[in-house]
């Protein structure tokens, strides 16, 4: 016979499990900003300093920047890549280049810090 102590005992520990699940949800959705959808996989970050991302295959791109004092950080760029572009953030330069070419990005330069979030394009989810 269970008693009383012992499904009290389970509640408590499933509470406990769901509530410590909700929080690491919760972390980590933190870190993925907003327009950036999920499956999307954080290629190269950009602390203040230039970096590189070469898509392995045809996707998409997102590049994330600070926002505001107080405000979260934001989409400064997103668009399509082709497999072997090259996709570099300089902050310090205030540039953004798509395989060699400047787009339209709002980068704040000086010690700014940008991520370059990338998603592949799923070929078998096309129609034939």
């Amino acid at each position: 016979m269970t008693g009383y102590g012992s499904i009290a005992r389970k509640a408590l520990f499933g509470i406990a499990t769901l509530s410590a699940l909700g929080l690491l949800g919760a972390v980590g959705g933190c870190a993925r900003p907003y327009g950036v959808p999920p499956f999307t996989g954080l290629v190269a970050e950009a602390p203040g300093q230039a970096a590189s991302f070469a898509a392995p295959d045809e996707g998409t791109v997102w590049v994330d920047g600070p926002g505001r004092p107080g405000q979260p950080r934001h989409i400064v760029y997103s668009g399509l890549v082709h497999r072997g572009e090259t996709v570099t953030i300089d902050p310090e330069a205030r540039t953004l280049l798509v395989d060699g070419r400047p787009v339209d990005a709002s980068i704040d330069g000086g010690r700014s810090f940008y991520q370059v979030w990338f998603q592949p394009v799923r070929h078998d989810l096309l129609a034939p």
